[in-house]
């Protein structure tokens, strides 16, 4: 067996939250940035979806349908992004989710403020 990687959570916080909720479900999880490999963003668009991030998270339970996440970024501004995809990542210390994160439209990648 091989050792377990050590996951950081470096690149900022983020938000999670359920389509018409009033509250964030998790507040300021903080998140990794990860590389979208060439593979994985070409399979995405034959499917008909476009990768916007590639992000790890420490693992929280709950159901990823109907989810979207708000990024905070360290200016203070917010970018709100659909999960298309979440991936229980198990090889790491600590286990992580890895959500790939897609702008549900054009008029959401907006810079909303905070």
């Amino acid at each position: 067996m091989e050792p377990l990687k050590i996951q950081c959570f470096n690149s900022g916080c983020l938000e999670i939250w359920e389509e018409g909720g009033s509250a964030p479900l998790y507040g300021r999880i903080p998140f990794e940035n990860r590389t979208v490999g060439s593979k994985r963003a070409y399979d995405a668009q034959q499917a008909g979806h476009l990768i916007s991030k590639l992000v790890r998270i420490p693992r929280v339970p709950g159901e990823w349908n109907d989810r979207y996440v708000w990024i905070l970024d360290g200016a203070g501004h917010r970018f709100r992004y659909s999960i298309g995809l979440c991936q229980e990542i198990n090889d790491t210390a600590p286990r992580c989710l890895q959500l790939t994160l897609e702008l549900p439209n054009i008029g959401w990648a907006q810079d909303v403020g905070v």
